[in-house]
Parts: structure tokens; C-alpha cells; sequence
């Protein structure tokens, strides 16, 4: 019996012994598993901090470069540019943000690492410097909109600074969006002229040779000779434009047609790098690329109201403005070309520098996007652009540092305009109407094409 015992109690033991370490086991494997999922958890929750983190960085670099001007992507050519910021969230975070450019299609890759504890992510954002056919709004500008007056408004109102309507009840009356404090960076290049004017300059050819350009006048009497003409190069009557050249007189009281046949265009814009705030012109075609006739209009120019422009032909023409323009006669195109106007006008007194005034129709009916005023950005004071008694005005006038008034007298503008300053005044209409031509180029502007 007493061995029976013995061996009774040993297999208690043994079994008491075998559940003990059975739990144990268990236990211990509970254990690890809660601090493996905790592990995991904490790393989880590092890691979205650490996503976020990058992911901020990573935003706030697009909209920085969404504003820079395009002078400062030179700097992405030489090498990858770096930043970085310490102490985000809760004073643990960091993050560092790279940007280079990829190729030469103009895309920029934007490449941020967030760390928070000792965890890390990363967040890949490819921006491009693209070509824009329309405005995201009809009318934006830079700075703030005050007293804006209106009679019809159809299309988007955008402003970089606050929007105020005078009297408040004509907000109701925009068709479109409303929208205060946006960033709407746009950027344009200039031509380089120097060069263009030497090619263009023909005096030794068939003009006196102390005059470069012919004269478009009104002169008494009846019109001039042809060797009056040769001689001079003064016109008081309809021309036939077919080179490109240099007009270095036109006055109020010419009363004239211009006839631009375009089919003589002969020269190219030479595409540059993003950087760059000028263009250059080329006669030898770089490839697949449109041909312009230019004319290079000198001081300050007064296109009368009995004074007619008249472009047709298969190429696009460009006329760049010395000084400034007043423009109260037609502008009629015929093929839908192209026309832009370049107002370059390095200004030291404080005139207008381009006033469009009792026309009855400028552009083309329904094509704003064939006629372009592009005012110079880089000059020593912004420059000014009046729109006013001007029925019809089809067209776009873009100035980034420029300030642009529609003013009194059932002004009325279909196409768009974007300046730093814009004043709307009583008895204007404008009417937002997109390019119909998609490979139309209004400006370049730096956004974000996709997340990788």
C-alpha cells in the first residue's frame, strides 16, 4: 500500500509539474505576442507619424515652388537641392526634403524623407513646369481686389489677396466661383530685342539711312511719291506688309490699312531652358515649330481710330512695342492667326503703357486666344493697361507685376486677364471664354503633375 502511494503521489507531481510548464509556455508565448503586437502597434503609429511628416514636407515644397519665380530653377540644373526641418511633432520629427530636375520636358522631382523616433517614410511628388492654354480664372489678381463694380461677370474671380464688391450685392452677380487668398503663379518670357533689331534694321537698303523703319503718318496734301516713299519711308496710305521690319513712326492721325500677309513670316521663337526670362529669335526652324512675321513698333505708337490692322495668311505674327501703344482702331485677323503683343517699354515717367479704347471689335469673335497682350514683367515700375469705351474686346492681357483697370464706359472683355493689381470698375462686363486650341501657350506655370 505504501507503495501504492508513492507512486499515486508521484504522478500528481508529475502532472502538477507537466501543467506548470504548460502554462509557463503559454504564458510566455502570450507575453511575446503582446509585445510583439504592441511592437508592431508602436511601430505602426512611428510610422504614420513619420508618413505625415514627410508628406507635409513634401506639400509645403510644391507650393513653394507653385510660387517661385522661374529665375530660381536654374539652381535644380546644377545639382539636387536640399532642405530640412528639425523638432516637428511633439519635438521628435524630421524631415528632409530634396528637389531635381528630371529631364528637359520641364518635370522636377520632389523627394521627402519624414523621420519620427527611428522610424522613417518617404513621399515622391513630380512636378512640372508646363505650358498653360487657359487661365484657372477669367480675372485673377496678385494683390487684394477693392471696390469691385460690376455689371455681368460669367467665369471664375480669383485673388491672391481679399475680394471686395462695392456695392457687396454684385458678388451675387458672378456666375462663376469667387475665390479670396489662392495662389494662382503664372510666369511669361520677354523677347530678346537687341539682336532682332539689328537683323530688322534696313536703313542702308531702301530708307534714309539715319531712319531704320518706315513711318506710318498723315500728311497734307495729296499721298507721297514714290520717291518720296523711297526716300523717306513715310506712308499716308494702305500698305502691304509681307517682311518683317521695323515701323518707327505711327500717328494718331494715319487713317490707313496695314495688311500683314503672314504667308512671309520667317522666323522661329527659340525654346529656352525653364529658367530663362527672355526668348530669342531664330530663322533656321529648331522642328515643329510656327513660324512668325514680326514687327518691332519704336517709340510711343498711336494706332487711330480710322486706322485698320489686317492679318491673314497661314503663320502668326508678333509685334512687339517698344514704348507704349494706344490702340483705338480695328485689329482684324482673317486665317485665325496668332497675334501677340509684346509691351516691353522700360518706363520712366507714368504714363499708360497700353490703353485699348473706343473700338468697336479687337480680336476675333469667339477666339480670345488668337490675341495676346503680354506685358513686361521685369521693368523698373509695373506697368499699366487701360481698357476703356471698348465694346468688344476679345483677347487676353497677362502682366504678373502689371496693374490692369476696366474702366468706365460698357467696357467689355471676353477671354481673360491676370495682373498684380486688377481694378473693375461701374458699366464693365467681362465673359471668361477657354481657348478652343489647346496648343495655344498663354504662359508657364509650375504644379504638381502627379504623386508617385
Amino acid at each position: 500500500m505504501k507503495l501504492g502511494i508513492r507512486e499515486e503521489n508521484g504522478s500528481t507531481f508529475a502532472y502538477i509539474l507537466v501543467v506548470m510548464v504548460v502554462s509557463f509556455l503559454l504564458v510566455a508565448g502570450l507575453i511575446q505576442v503582446t509585445t510583439s503586437e504592441n511592437n508592431q502597434a508602436r511601430y505602426q503609429t512611428d510610422y504614420m507619424k513619420a508618413y505625415y511628416i514627410a508628406r507635409a514636407a513634401a506639400e509645403s515644397m510644391a507650393m513653394e515652388m507653385e510660387r517661385m519665380d522661374n529665375s530660381y530653377y536654374e539652381h535644380f540644373y546644377d545639382a539636387e537641392q536640399i532642405a530640412a526641418a528639425q523638432d516637428m511633432l511633439d519635438g521628435i520629427g524630421d524631415a528632409e526634403v530634396s528637389v531635381e530636375r528630371v529631364d528637359e520636358d520641364g518635370f522636377y522631382r520632389i523627394t521627402s524623407i519624414g523621420t519620427y523616433e527611428d522610424v522613417s517614410s518617404t513621399v515622391k511628388i513630380m512636378m512640372e513646369y508646363r505650358k498653360r492654354s487657359e487661365l484657372d480664372f477669367g480675372v485673377y489678381a496678385k494683390e487684394d481686389m477693392e471696390d469691385v463694380s460690376i455689371k455681368d461677370f460669367e467665369g471664375d474671380l480669383g485673388s491672391g489677396g481679399d475680394i471686395d464688391f462695392k456695392p457687396a450685392g454684385d458678388e451675387d452677380d458672378v456666375t462663376g466661383t469667387v475665390s479670396r487668398n489662392t495662389v494662382n503663379n503664372i510666369t511669361i518670357t520677354m523677347p530678346e530685342t537687341t539682336d532682332l533689331y539689328n537683323d530688322l534694321d534696313r536703313s542702308g537698303d531702301f530708307l534714309d539711312t539715319g531712319q531704320a523703319g518706315i513711318k506710318l503718318i498723315k500728311k497734307q496734301g495729296p499721298g507721297l511719291t514714290e520717291e518720296e516713299m523711297a526716300n523717306f519711308g513715310e506712308y499716308d496710305v494702305d500698305i502691304e506688309v509681307r517682311e518683317s521690319m521695323i515701323i518707327s513712326r505711327w500717328d494718331d492721325d494715319y487713317n490707313g490699312s496695314v495688311e500683314v500677309d503672314t504667308d512671309f513670316a520667317e522666323y522661329y521663337i527659340q525654346s529656352g531652358e525653364d529658367h530663362e526670362d527672355t526668348f530669342t529669335f531664330t530663322t533656321s526652324d529648331p522642328g515643329d515649330s510656327e513660324e512668325w512675321l514680326v514687327l518691332y513698333l519704336e517709340g510711343e505708337v498711336e494706332f487711330g481710330k480710322d486706322a485698320t490692322l489686317d492679318v491673314q495668311g497661314n503663320h502668326n505674327l508678333i509685334i512687339i512695342v517698344e514704348d507704349g501703344i494706344e490702340i483705338s482702331g480695328t485689329i482684324n485677323v482673317h486665317d485665325e492667326n496668332k497675334i501677340w503683343f509684346y509691351i516691353m517699354d522700360e518706363p520712366d515717367d507714368n504714363q499708360v503703357d497700353l490703353t485699348i479704347i473706343r473700338n468697336t471689335l479687337i480680336g476675333i469673335e469667339g477666339h480670345p486666344e488668337l490675341l495676346t497682350f503680354y506685358l513686361n514683367p521685369f521693368t523698373s515700375r509695373p506697368l499699366v493697361a487701360n481698357i476703356d469705351n471698348n465694346p468688344d474686346f476679345y483677347g487676353y492681357i497677362i502682366g504678373p507685376e502689371a496693374t490692369v483697370n476696366m474702366k468706365n464706359g460698357e467696357s467689355t472683355v471676353y477671354g481673360g486677364i491676370y495682373a498684380k493689381e486688377v481694378n473693375i470698375e461701374a458699366s464693365s462686363s467681362f465673359y471668361q471664354v477657354n481657348p478652343s486650341n489647346p496648343n495655344v501657350t498663354l504662359y508657364k506655370q509650375m504644379g504638381i503633375a502627379y504623386w508617385e
